[in-house]
This record gives C-alpha cells, sequence and structure tokens, in this order.
C-alpha cells in the first residue's frame, strides 16, 4: 500500500512539473496576441467609430501590442487636436462672419430707424435682426447636438462591447473583486448614457433653444428664469452623479484590490507549501502568468480609453468652436446695442454648453473608472 501512495505522488508530482514547465514556457513567450484573442480583445476594434478606427489604424494602434501604445507621442496627439480643431472650426467661423453681418445690418437699420423718429420701425428692425439670427444660427445648432447625441448612442454601444472583456482580463489578472465592481458599474453608466441621448438629451436642449428663441423674439414673455433653473439642474445631477460614481467606485475599488492581493498570495503560499517536490515552480509560473496578463489589461485598458477620446472628440470642439461663436456673438451684439440678440446668442451658448457638460462626463467617468481599475490591478502585480 505505502509504494502504491508513493507512485501516486510520483505520478501527481510528475504532472505538476509538467504543467508548471509547460506554464512557464507559456509566459516566457510573447502570447499577449493568443490571450487577446481568446478573451475577444481583438475583436474590439470592430466596433469602433470611424475617427477612432482611422486614427488607431494610421498609429499602428492594437489592444494586443503594448508597444504599439507606448509609441504614442505629445507631438502625434497635438497634430491630430490640430487637424481636427482646423476642420472642425471653419463652420462656426464662417458662421460667426455671418452672425456679425447681421448684428451691423440691424444696428445699421435701428440707427436710420431713430434717426427717423420711427420708434415702432426701430422695434421692428430689431425683431428681424433676431429672427434672421435664428435661421442663420438654429440648424448648426442642431445639427451639432444631432452629432452629440449620435456619438453619445455610439460611445454607449461600445463601452457594452468594451466592459466585460476588460472586466474579464483584469479578473483573471488576479483583480475578481475590482473587475467585478467595474463591470457592473461601467454598464449601468453606458446604459444611461444610450437613454440620456435618445430620451433627455435632444427633447430637453430642443425645449431649451425653443424658450430661448421666444425669449428673444418677444422680451415681454420671458422664460430665461425657466431656461436658468433647467441649467442649474441639470448641472447639479451632473455633478452629483459624478460625485456619488466616482466615491462608490473608489471604494469598492479599494476593498477589491485588497481582497485580490490577500486572495493571491493565499493562493501563492498554499501552492509553494503543499505541493510536493514543485510547488514553488507551479507559484512562479503562476505569477509570470498573471504578469503577462497584467500587461494585456493595461494595454487594452489604454486603448479602450484611447478609443472613447477619440470618438468623443469631434462632437466636444464642434460644440466648443459654436459655442465660442454663439458667445463672440453676444459680445457684438452687447457692443451694438441690440439686447435682444445678445440674450439669444446667450441662451444658445447655454443650450450649448450643457451638451458640452454631458459629453464631457461621459468621457470623464469612463476613463476615471477604467483608470481606477487600472491602478487597482498594480497592488496584486507585485503581490
Amino acid at each position: 500500500m505505502k509504494k502504491i501512495i508513493k507512485a501516486i505522488r510520483v505520478l501527481i508530482a510528475a504532472m505538476i512539473l509538467i504543467c508548471a514547465v509547460s506554464g512557464n514556457v507559456s509566459a516566457e513567450e510573447p502570447l499577449l496576441g493568443e490571450l487577446a484573442e481568446e478573451y475577444g480583445i481583438s475583436g474590439l476594434s470592430d466596433g469602433l467609430s470611424y475617427d477612432a478606427g482611422s486614427f488607431l489604424e494610421e498609429n499602428g494602434i492594437s489592444p494586443d501590442d503594448p508597444d504599439s501604445i507606448t509609441k504614442i507621442t505629445p507631438k502625434t496627439v497635438l497634430s491630430y487636436l490640430y487637424e481636427k480643431l482646423c476642420h472642425t472650426a471653419a463652420a462656426p467661423i464662417r458662421l460667426f462672419g455671418m452672425i456679425l453681418a447681421a448684428v451691423m445690418l440691424g444696428a445699421a437699420a435701428g440707427a436710420a430707424a431713430d434717426s427717423m423718429g420711427k420708434s415702432g420701425s426701430t422695434e421692428l428692425y430689431r425683431t428681424i435682426t433676431v429672427l434672421s439670427a435664428v435661421i442663420i444660427t438654429v440648424p448648426s445648432i442642431g445639427s451639432c447636438l444631432e452629432n452629440a447625441a449620435e456619438t453619445l448612442t455610439s460611445g454607449s454601444e461600445f463601452m457594452l462591447c468594451y466592459v466585460p472583456v476588460f472586466a474579464g482580463v483584469a479578473a483573471s489578472a488576479g483583480n475578481a473583486a475590482s473587475a467585478l465592481s467595474y463591470n457592473a458599474v461601467v454598464l449601468i453608466i453606458a446604459e444611461a448614457a444610450a437613454r440620456i441621448a435618445s430620451d433627455v438629451f435632444m427633447p430637453v436642449l430642443s425645449l431649451c433653444m425653443a424658450m430661448n428663441i421666444i425669449d428673444a423674439v418677444n422680451p415681454s414673455f420671458s422664460l430665461s428664469s425657466v431656461t436658468g433653473l433647467m441649467k442649474k439642474l441639470t448641472a447639479l445631477l451632473l455633478g452629483f452623479g459624478m460625485t456619488i460614481f466616482t466615491g462608490l467606485l473608489s471604494i469598492q475599488s479599494i476593498v477589491g484590490a485588497s481582497a485580490d492581493t490577500l486572495g493571491v498570495k493565499a493562493a501563492k503560499f498554499m501552492v509553494s507549501n503543499f505541493v510536493p517536490v514543485v510547488g514553488s515552480a507551479v507559484a512562479d509560473a503562476y505569477s509570470t502568468m498573471r504578469s503577462g496578463l497584467g500587461l494585456l489589461r493595461g494595454a487594452a485598458g489604454a486603448f479602450g480609453i484611447i478609443a472613447l477620446c477619440i470618438t468623443l472628440l469631434p462632437p466636444i470642439l464642434e460644440t466648443a468652436c459654436l459655442y465660442l461663436a454663439m458667445t463672440a456673438g453676444e459680445a457684438a451684439a452687447e457692443m451694438f446695442g441690440i439686447k435682444e440678440l445678445g440674450a439669444f446668442f446667450r441662451g444658445a451658448a447655454s443650450v450649448l454648453s450643457l451638451g458640452l457638460a454631458v459629453l464631457a462626463c461621459f468621457g470623464v467617468m469612463f476613463v476615471i473608472s477604467t483608470v481606477i481599475l487600472m491602478a487597482a490591478g498594480l497592488g496584486t502585480v507585485n503581490a
């Protein structure tokens, strides 16, 4: 009986040795491409927007190649930003030229009416000037808001595909608890972004724009207080949501990282001390494989951040440029004494600032959550 038990132990030890050797070989060789294919990371590029896909393809950035991400230089980023800004700012600059022409014509018409002593004509000319500005600016603002809503929808669809894959890689790399909280919270953000884009974003901003036009055309029927209240309420909700989200995910990640580190150390201790003959070799092989998965997790996280930022960049730049054009139009209208037109441009700038805030909050929450999970994994790498 003792000989049989001894033979079984030798057989088990031999099998563990074979697994350890094969594990060491696979860990020492750079098989990130195979791991990426196994976890489905290589397929993340299929769900990207045109801008993100073009940027990543031109710079050779791939989620299964960490070296391609480290090769991104500030010059590359600044060149891309400059190119996009030049392309995006052309239309708002032309729009501002048209706005300035309308303001000057309105001021000239109002001055001519005042010189002839016809006060009623002055109000008529100013109303016509406001309506002309509405006709000039509303199509551009509406198109900008529609692009922003479509970008929110496409960004949320990308997140719905990306988050489970990235969370799976992080869990395999030793961050099971942190990955679970990340997966649950960020998927809620993705679903909320899709709902906000379809059911809240466009209807609310369109209503604010309509009230702004009414307020500018008929100053006696003032709705500026209502639009101001909606703006403050939206800003309050965005700030409250970001605070709750960031605090909750940070606390869960800190506690989860501690639990993951304890679990990894306990597993290595059990293998090293209770597996005969090759326990330490198996523990080293596990550590090496986990380090490779950690590298893949970092590459996948950076890929997701870059992809979503590039996706959100065009509508953010477009909204920011239109916001500057409306602000400059407000300054020009106030300078020429057309207060109704200045109020219209001020309201349009407020609507655009709300859209810009929603886009920025969506991107910032995703970036913060992904960086938190990537940072939480650093504690288990050296465990």
